[in-house]
């Protein structure tokens, strides 16, 4: 018995493409001490989690209710095409060229994404 319809349509994989088109690359810090008792970080890509392809956007604006201070915390959200359990807060994800600290990770129920929760690292 043949069947004239494919399982899955071209076009979904187009739409599939277009959902991540960004790419997350995630470093984790070494830490070195110099000579002095000084502390260093020196960032380094975490093994598997290279070029990724995700999708990144705003989370939210946070801005401080004291007018004197002036800075904001702005936070986004991205998704990664994967499951990637090694990746941890404290890391740091370059998405676009753009380097975010990791705050939180988190991952769909069927293992097939990974959520992190990103601040960005004023330069």
């Amino acid at each position: 018995m043949a069947f004239g319809a494919t399982l899955v349509n071209g076009r979904l994989l187009g739409l599939i493409a277009n959902f991540f088109p960004s790419s997350c690359t995630v470093q984790e810090a070494t830490i070195s001490s110099g000579s002095y008792g000084e502390t260093g970080r020196t960032w380094g890509n975490l093994s598997g989690v290279v070029s990724v392809a995700c999708r990144i956007a705003p989370a939210s604006q946070q801005e401080p209710k004291n007018v004197d201070l002036e800075y904001a915390v702005n936070t986004h959200t991205a998704v990664l095409k994967g499951y990637y359990n090694t990746i941890k807060a404290a890391m740091q994800a370059i998405i676009d060229g753009t380097a975010y600290d990791i705050t939180g990770v988190s991952f769909d129920d069927q293992a097939l994404q990974t959520r992190l929760d990103l601040r960005k690292v004023d330069p």
